[in-house]
């Protein structure tokens, strides 16, 4: 990286850290006032709190991506159980998949031991795959969340039911800021590259396996207790 990207990323993640704030506050404020909102007024405060919190995600994916970069990304990592954790991650996304009829599918074995992570990391990875599943897949379509134990290792995979990786953006899909060519690739390209970062700084690795016009499946492992 160059001394003119690597002051890029250091303004950008100085003006992500000031926004969070002022943004917590729209937020907040955006809340209490839709506790109070007629039926006229609450689609605009809904359009409000959604641009406030899509920016405050923004701001959270530049720091946590500087993060990485300067290696002062901090783990507090403890024995969990990654069953819960899925179960807690796909039950965040229940109401959307309802929304597009989507189909959230848990395949777990009952043994799985716990893994040693940071909890709040980890379902962070979760989410981001798992939003990416269903923003992919199409109305009625299902995504499964599952995972298997490999002598030290547990094995998480998310699948859906898109149209598939192409091929020429397979190996560029864990580069920051890459979007692909996809026209659903509608976020801010940091959110693979981040999921990447936490999960290698937890000794693990992450891939994707595609078959065009059959989906894909993202894999990544996490080290057992």
């Amino acid at each position: 990286m160059t001394s003119n990207h690597l002051k890029r990323d250091q303004l950008l993640a100085t003006v992500a850290h000031d926004l969070r704030s002022p943004l917590a506050a729209i937020i907040g404020n955006a809340q209490l006032l839709l506790a109070e909102a007629d039926t006229k007024q609450r689609p605009r405060l809904e359009a409000i709190r959604r641009a406030a919190e899509r920016m405050d995600r923004l701001a959270r994916d530049l720091l946590d991506r500087e993060s990485l970069r300067s290696g002062r990304l901090t783990l507090q990592c403890q024995p969990h159980p990654i069953a819960d954790l899925i179960d807690e991650a796909l039950h965040q996304h229940k109401p959307l998949a309802r929304g597009r009829s989507l189909l959230l599918e848990l395949r777990l074995p009952a043994d799985l031991p716990p893994v040693l992570i940071d909890r709040d990391r980890i379902l962070q990875v979760l989410a981001n795959l798992i939003g990416n599943a269903m923003r992919f897949s199409p109305s009625g379509g299902r995504v499964s969340v599952s995972a298997r134990c490999d002598a030290e290792w547990v094995e998480v995979a998310v699948q859906d039911e898109g149209d598939g990786v192409p091929p020429d953006d397979l190996p560029h899909l864990f580069e920051r800021a890459w979007r692909g060519q996809d026209p659903k690739g509608q976020g801010n390209g940091l959110g693979l590259s981040i999921a990447q970062g936490i999960v290698a700084s937890h000794g693990g690795r992450i891939w994707v396996e595609s078959d065009p016009g059959r989906g894909s499946t993202f894999f990544f492992t996490l080290p057992t207790v």
